[in-house]
């Protein structure tokens, strides 16, 4: 009883503003690239280079520079302010924000009066509007930006007293998390070894995973101490909650510095270091892939290794080093490696063009195989009109010595189109040239649906999709096909 009732549960916390904020996605930085006021208060001068923070990079919405996780400051606004279609003031959502012209730091220049000066320190009151949908026209660049402040004083008097700037500063502690509850019906058509094809039906209804997240700053801003744990739940028919709650586990736990010159950063602890497009959606087909050549196994996205990572964002381009150490959750893993990720976040179209790079030994114990695993990524995104696009090639191979060596590669075209407010159609197409395996064969993966942002905390998709592999038989080099169609839907909680 209570297991059917638990997706109407979350349902109704959710509408009840049982959070506020949640792990982004990328194509979430393309939409919002070109409107200012979906990071901070509308209208900004720079500072010079040195000292600038803003970027279109991870760490513009997340704490972790490998994004996902804790959002920061910034993205809160974000998903309080703009990521809604709909607003209920008994919840006490936050107001849109009106545009520079209407602010008070707004209206008259800076003079470097004292009077103005007390206005920095202190920060004007914000002036909002009560609209949910204001025109987004109004928040794009005003050119400020290409201006640099003459001083500290004048930087800080264009930034209001509801900025995250100033909310960062008057707390040491940060905390949120996600809760996604999965629905899926899927029927698979596989061969049955005798020329035809066995099918199957499959239900399911199922807590997909709870994140809890926390950080502590000691040291002002420079200084951060984070903790991601993670619940996470299974779609066996049979599964016990119980069980599920004693499957707790960590997610990630680091200590970063940042906000050093040229937005620069040094981090280290448990956590998986950036590679390619991440998306939360275990099912898409470059996530299949991605997650077998690391682990060997599909559909395992709680990967996280031991390791250390410095990088930089200075506005358009940024640029990641990791160290990679043992893999969390196998005392015999003796993974070591390295990986990067370069690229450009610009604000013109949202645009972006990024490149990641793998590599990764595990030699076992014992004279046991040592595991080799190399892969590339290469991206690019854009927006035009309403439809943001990204396009991901992948590519990537899995040596284990003397025993199993497996190569393939991926193309991914991911498209979501704006249709009123915060409500989306969404499609995919993906074709690789392996099975999800990385055996010999292909595979197609095609999804289309709706994605919705109802009110800040609350997300709901649903979507239909096919899988088809072409499985070779090395001996025989017979071709197998096997289908899987399914009915996806997701209930989303984040705060």
């Amino acid at each position: 009883m209570i297991k059917a009732l638990l997706p109407l549960l979350l349902l109704l916390l959710g509408l009840c503003g049982f959070g506020a904020h949640a792990r982004a996605e990328p194509w979430l930085s393309t939409r919002f690239a070109q409107n200012c006021a979906g990071c901070h208060g509308p209208g900004r001068k720079n500072l010079e280079a040195m000292d600038r923070r803003c970027t279109l990079s991870c760490q513009g919405c997340h704490t972790n520079p490998n994004g996902g996780g804790l959002r920061s400051f910034y993205g809160k606004w974000n998903e309080d302010r703009w990521l809604r279609s709909f607003k209920v003031d008994k919840l006490r959502h936050a107001n849109a924000v009106a545009p520079m012209e209407k602010q008070a730091y707004g209206a008259t220049p800076f003079a470097d009066a004292k009077a103005d000066r007390k206005l920095g320190k202190e920060g004007a009151r914000l002036v909002e509007v009560t609209g949910v949908d204001p025109p987004e026209d109004l928040y794009k660049r005003d050119g400020l930006e290409f201006k640099i402040s003459k001083s500290r004083d004048e930087f800080v008097y264009q930034i209001p007293q509801d900025d995250p700037y100033r909310e960062m500063e008057a707390t040491k502690t940060n905390a949120g998390g996600d809760v996604r509850w999965q629905l899926a019906q899927s029927t698979a058509k596989l061969p049955d070894g005798k020329g035809g094809t066995n099918t199957s039906k499959h239900w399911a209804s199922f807590l997909m995973n709870a994140d809890f997240n926390m950080e502590w700053r000691p040291l002002y801003k420079k200084l951060h101490l984070v903790y991601e744990g993670r619940i996470e739940g299974t779609p066996a028919e049979d599964a016990k909650y119980e069980t599920i709650l004693g499957k707790a586990m960590t997610r990630s736990l680091y200590a970063m510095v940042d906000d050093l010159p040229y937005n620069t950063f040094a981090m280290a602890g448990y956590y998986r270091p950036l590679f390619g497009n991440y998306v939360p959606d275990h099912y898409a087909l470059a996530q299949l892939m991605t997650t077998f050549a690391m682990t060997n196994q599909a559909k395992n996205y709680n990967i996280a290794y031991n390791a250390a990572s410095v990088g930089t964002a200075p506005n358009v381009p940024y640029l990641n080093l990791h160290l990679i150490g043992k893999q969390t959750g196998d005392k015999d893993d003796r993974t070591k490696g390295f990986a990067a990720n370069a690229g450009m976040r610009f604000v013109s179209f949202g645009g972006s063009l990024n490149y990641s790079y793998w590599r990764t030994t595990d030699t076992r114990p014992n004279h046991g195989p040592v595991t080799g695993v190399e892969m590339h990524a290469l991206g690019g995104a854009g927006r035009l009109g309403r439809t943001v696009a990204a396009l991901d090639y992948v590519s990537m191979k899995r040596d284990i010595d003397t025993q199993d060596f497996r190569k393939g590669a991926v193309i991914t075209l991911d498209t979501y189109t704006q249709i009123w407010r915060e409500q989306y159609g969404t499609f995919t197409v993906a074709r690789s040239n392996t099975s999800s395996d990385l055996k010999p064969g292909s595979s197609t993966q095609i999804k289309a649906g709706g994605r919705s942002y109802w009110i800040p905390g609350l997300e709901t998709t649903l979507a239909l999709s096919q899988l088809t592999e072409n499985a070779q038989d090395v001996t025989t080099k017979k071709t197998s096909t096997s289908k899987t169609s399914a009915v996806e839907g997701q209930v989303h909680l984040f705060f």
